[in-house]
């Protein structure tokens, strides 16, 4: 009797495994009804493979300006292009498809580097003595400010502008509101040219020694003057945590940490690395002569890319999507 009790158990059990198991199934094959099969369209992945795509391509679209275009910088709305070779204005051009929005004249002479401090944008005029304030909202001339010999590089801090002055070897503090020299400090080094703020320190791009300084806003006080590592410094970008300077001899662009303004690296770029800029994880740099813009990882410097451009593209700007470059012999502007 026992025997036939457990034989009955066991069939059971057999029969309640059986059931559960069809219970399973069906759960499943309804699951699996509700996911939709991959496809190239909603899988990027699949995509990628059927293209043979294992890299980021990066397409360009180029916009006319007018003669020359050099300096570019961002509003948080629109891109701005000053234009040299005897034009001596800006252009605002829409960033959402490279319409010129407006041309004006900036007062000076040579127009080159751009700063927006929110309100306006500040213009050095190379070839004058003085720099421009425009306001951004519909191009009105506010004032020209007479700041000595060959204002090159522009900055705000968030309170104040600062200025490079490389023939007469001095960075200057401008105040916004009527631009009044407020200082005038040495840079340590010869021919200052470049400026960009980190968010605590002004950092001045010495072309003439090779040099990069880092000063205290508050008082001008020099903090350290540091080497390169390449042949004439041109430009700055600042990347949350180090400092990116193009050496325009050399193709270079180094890796500069500014806690303590060590050379982390130095990456080759292209020939005459000018303009450089950064896009929250990669590092562009404009190189004039090899007429490319190469993409480097800012995490270790390694190449992501090298992209045509126009002819002897200049400096570079990001718009939170998009990178710009004014090419000064094409009397065009890239967007990327």
């Amino acid at each position: 009797m026992s025997s036939f009790f457990s034989s009955t158990r066991s069939a059971g059990f057999v029969l309640a495994l059986f059931a559960l198991s069809i219970v399973l199934a069906v759960l499943l094959i309804s699951t699996q009804a509700k996911v939709p099969p991959k496809t190239a369209d909603n899988d990027p992945n699949l995509a990628r493979v059927a293209l043979l795509k294992w890299y980021d391509a990066s397409t360009v679209t180029s916009f006319p300006t007018e003669h020359r275009p050099f300096g570019i910088a961002f509003d948080g709305a629109d891109i701005w292009v000053s234009n040299q070779g005897g034009i001596n204005n800006i252009l605002k051009i829409r960033a959402a498809d490279g319409a010129i929005l407006g041309s004006f004249p900036t007062g000076g002479v040579n127009p080159r580097d751009m700063a927006f401090d929110g309100a306006n944008i500040w213009v050095t005029n190379e070839s004058s003595t003085n720099i421009s304030k425009i306001r951004a909202a519909d191009g009105t001339l506010l004032a020209t400010y007479d700041v000595g010999a060959n204002p090159v590089g522009i900055a705000f801090d968030g309170t104040n502008i600062w200025v490079t002055s490389a023939n007469g070897g001095v960075l200057l503090k401008i105040r916004v509101s009527d631009g009044a020299i407020l200082n005038s400090f040495q840079t340590g080094g010869n021919r200052p040219y470049s400026v960009v703020f980190d968010g605590a320190n002004v950092w001045v791009v010495n072309n003439g020694s090779d040099t990069i300084s880092k000063i205290r806003p508050s008082d001008g006080t020099l903090l350290g003057t540091f080497s390169t590592g390449g042949i004439q410094p041109y430009a700055a970008a600042f990347d949350g945590a180090n400092i990116w300077v193009t050496n325009a001899v050399s193709g270079t662009v180094s890796k500069i940490r500014a806690t303590d303004g060590a050379n982390l690296g130095t990456f080759a770029t292209g020939a005459n690395a000018d303009g450089v800029a950064f896009d929250g994880s990669n590092i562009w740099v404009a190189n004039s002569f090899s007429n490319t813009l190469s993409k480097l990882r800012a995490s270790d410097g390694g190449s992501l890319g090298s992209f045509a451009t126009g002819t002897n593209p200049a400096e570079v700007a990001f718009d939170g999507a998009n990178i710009w470059v004014p090419n000064n012999g094409g009397d065009s502007v890239s967007k990327y």
